[in-house]
């Protein structure tokens, strides 16, 4: 009798342990903080940072340093977020451009309550190789005061959006799109303003990295000239001058990239 009591006890015991074994396992979390994660894939090293889930939402900082001599663009819709069932999500974002040697970040955002499970895998297709070197189309010279707004030479055609000619500062509003078939940089810091006096000075607006354009694209650009000296060079507001693009529309072709896949595991001391 006493056997069979003692057998009873053990019985009771090891369920409670594995009810409470269970109990852990299906723990459920408000918000679950993924461990952040690092890897090279070729010449680039990638970064997840930041990532985390709720009942509405699931989102990630990507972070990514190109080391080639090449620019890089990551097409963000051909990535995949896969969950602990093979359930496949794929985020909706613009491409990711980053030029040589540089950084390029996107906040990659998934709306729902399906993605609170303690693991998730990020899988990173979409890279593509881009070298800056390629055929360079040579442009027409635009004239200030305008004489057209707009030119076009092989794939690419320029439209002035709008410009603001000034004594001191002169600021040229422009959109530039592609309509060949493979790939178009344009770098505006190649421009140029040549003035009456036969002097050329480079385009000084802030924003002056390439722009990297798929068939069809378009995107607008400033060019800024400022502070040029008006005895030996003459007035902005009144001087006849000429914007030159030297080489800065060319056409190139792209490579696919091998990508790679991310696991992302829980942080659960971060996590409740």
């Amino acid at each position: 009798m006493k056997k069979i009591i003692y057998s009873l006890i053990l019985l009771v015991i090891s369920s409670s342990v594995s009810f409470g074994q269970k109990v852990a396992k299906e723990k459920k979390y408000d918000k679950i903080i993924y461990n952040e994660v690092t890897k090279n894939v070729g010449d680039l090293t990638v970064y997840i940072v930041d990532a985390l889930s709720t009942d509405a939402y699931f989102k990630f900082k990507l972070r990514i340093h190109n080391k080639s001599a090449n620019y890089v663009i990551l097409n963000v819709n051909k990535m995949s977020i896969v969950d602990m069932k093979g359930v496949v999500y794929n985020p909706s974002e613009k491409p990711l451009v980053i030029a040589p040697g540089d950084f390029g970040v996107r906040v990659i955002d998934l709306k729902g309550s399906e993605f609170r499970m303690t693991s998730l895998k990020v899988n990173l297709d979409g890279l593509t190789s881009v070298p800056s070197n390629g055929k360079v189309y040579e442009a027409p010279i635009f004239k200030l005061p305008v004489a057209t707004n707009d030119f076009t030479t092989g794939p690419f055609k320029v439209v002035q959006k709008e410009n603001d000619l000034k004594t001191d500062l002169s600021l040229v509003k422009m959109e530039v799109t592609y309509t060949g078939k493979d790939i178009a940089i344009f770098t505006p810091s190649k421009v140029v303003l040549k003035m009456p006096s036969g002097n050329e000075f480079a385009n000084m607006s802030s924003n002056k990295k390439s722009i990297v354009l798929n068939p069809g694209d378009s995107d607008v650009f400033t060019l800024k000239w400022a502070d040029i000296d008006v005895k030996s060079n003459g007035d902005m507001q009144k001087a006849q001058m000429q914007i030159l693009f030297k080489d800065a529309l060319v056409e190139t072709k792209g490579t696919t990239l091998n990508g790679d896949s991310f696991d992302l595991t829980i942080n659960e001391k971060e996590s409740d």
